[in-house]
């Protein structure tokens, strides 16, 4: 039977147009139990139903607030728990890494990337916001692709490595590269590209800072199966983000090969390459080529 308290979460979410993920996250709980909730089976605890009080109590601007914070505290807390980074440390924990619910938080703070402009600003009648951005976004990913993939295989021609290219590769684990440059012959075979632009705009609008992105855009690549063959890569244009990663290189656990190339979209050249992990084996005998150094 459906309490009072649990209609009016219902009307409060119906009202806004939340989704029920984004009313899990106002209220700190799973969707299953946010779910729950509105059927009447409210918690016990004084906390939660403190909690269940104040978010009724939101009105338009309250609540979009209170989704911005949500989703920066989710991604915070996802980013550092999902790449081992301690509170009180800005050093990586070798072993955090391979925890298998550090990964599972990883994967499900790089989804809140995606997720917070497309829920969280189009629900509170800022759809049309959200969509120019993520059409002027996905216009200035395909152009950084053309430019760059252009730049990369110039590159490989210079150092003498045949190679072609596949623009539909497949997924794998939830990660699908942009495109596959493959290099028969060579000791690494293939190559994935992942094209990010600058996204000011979206961090901007979930506060975001840098180094947060580039821990959440860094988790993406963890449940990638390491590969003595296989180099992937983060082509990016934003020096400052580019700045993060450097920060990152070395110091995390991931075991395979993972670069990030910085390209300059007005210079129109490869700017910089830096490996953040390369392929750990004792009896790995490949060594990662790299386009351009810094």
């Amino acid at each position: 039977m459906q309490s009072e308290q649990g209609e009016r979460l219902r009307q409060f979410r119906k009202t806004y147009g939340l989704t029920q993920g984004q009313m899990a996250l106002l209220e700190g709980v799973t969707r299953k139990t946010s779910a729950s909730w509105e059927n009447g089976k409210l918690p016990r605890s004084a906390k939660a139903r403190k909690r269940i009080a104040e978010i009724l109590e939101l009105d338009e601007d309250g609540l979009r607030q209170e989704l911005k914070l949500r989703y920066r505290q989710s991604a915070m807390s996802g980013a550092v728990a999902g790449v081992g980074v301690g509170a009180a440390a800005s050093a990586f924990g070798g072993a955090a890494l391979g925890i298998p619910a550090g990964l599972f938080v990883a994967r499900q703070s790089a989804k809140l990337l995606g997720e917070a402009l497309e829920d969280a600003s189009a629900s509170i009648a800022e759809a049309s916001v959200a969509e120019g951005i993520r059409e002027e976004y996905d216009e200035r990913s395909q152009g950084l692709g053309v430019l760059a993939t252009f730049l990369i295989r110039a590159r490989l021609d210079e150092l003498g490595i045949a190679h072609s290219v596949i623009v539909k590769p497949e997924e794998e684990v939830g990660l699908t590269p942009d495109q596959v440059v493959l290099m028969p012959g060579n000791r690494i075979e293939s190559w994935w590209l992942c094209f990010w632009p600058e996204q000011r705009q979206v961090d901007e609008m979930i506060g975001l800072t840098k180094e947060a992105r580039a821990h959440l855009m860094f988790a993406r690549f963890l449940e990638c199966i390491p590969d003595e063959s296989r180099k992937m890569s983060m082509v990016i244009d934003d020096v400052e983000l580019f700045d993060e990663f450097v920060k990152l290189s070395g110091r995390n656990s991931y075991r395979g090969n993972l670069s990030v190339v910085l390209v300059d979209p007005v210079e129109r050249k490869l700017v910089s390459e830096v490996y953040l992990a390369t392929y750990k084996d004792p009896n790995a005998t490949v060594t990662p080529f790299r386009v351009v150094g810094r």
